[in-house]
Order: C-alpha cells, then sequence, then structure tokens
C-alpha cells in the first residue's frame, strides 16, 4: 500500500480523533507522517475552537427583536383570517349542498303529488 493511500485512509479516519478513539495502526501511521500530523493538528484545533463556542451566548440585537414579534403577530393575525374564510366557505358550501337537496326534494314531491292527484 502507497504512502499516499495510507494517508487518505487516514485522513478519513481523523474525525474519531475527536472522541480519541483512533486505531493504533492509524495512531502509528499518525507518528511518522508529517502531512497525516499536520490534519491531525486542524481537526484538534477545530475541535478547540468549538469547545469555546459551547460556551459562548449570541445575545439578539435590541432591535431585532420588535420587527420578529411584530412579523409573528402578523402571521398568527394572517392565519387567523384564512381559518376564519376556511370555515366560512364550508359552512357555505354546506348550505349550497342543502339547499341544491331540497330543492331536489320538493321538485321530486311535486312531481309525485301531481302524479297522484285526479284530472
Amino acid at each position: 500500500m502507497t504512502n499516499e493511500t495510507v494517508c487518505l485512509q487516514t485522513a478519513q479516519m481523523l474525525p474519531g480523533i475527536v472522541d480519541g478513539d483512533l486505531p493504533a495502526a492509524v495512531v502509528k501511521h499518525l507518528e511518522s507522517c508529517l502531512r497525516c500530523q499536520a490534519e491531525a493538528s486542524r481537526y484538534r484545533k477545530i475541535q478547540r475552537e468549538l469547545e469555546k463556542l459551547r460556551f459562548q451566548v449570541a445575545e439578539p440585537p435590541v432591535d431585532l427583536v420588535a420587527p420578529v414579534l411584530a412579523a409573528l403577530d402578523q402571521a398568527v393575525a394572517r392565519r387567523s383570517r384564512i381559518r376564519i374564510a376556511a370555515v366560512g366557505i364550508g359552512v357555505g358550501s354546506a348550505l349550497v349542498a342543502l339547499g341544491t337537496v331540497a330543492g331536489i326534494a320538493l321538485k321530486l314531491r311535486h312531481r309525485v303529488t301531481s302524479a297522484i292527484a285526479p284530472a
């Protein structure tokens, strides 16, 4: 196996350096390969920087809260209007269907009544 191949395989295992669980063969290769040592060093640096970020708290700008809350209120109001419109459409459709059925029933009743009535 060429050194390049070993380095590529080692690079794939380097994320394990964060957890400290590298196979013995990778550790042995890291001891002698400057290229892989540099790559491992970059992983360690990234790990240190991420550890620092873990305890940092990002405060939102003061002028950000009011517009976000206003946008949320608008979205809630818009949703409420959509729901009211949907209920109105549903009720209107039900009334139209009921009226249609009632009209058909009355028409059929009138036909039956006129067919039975003596002439």
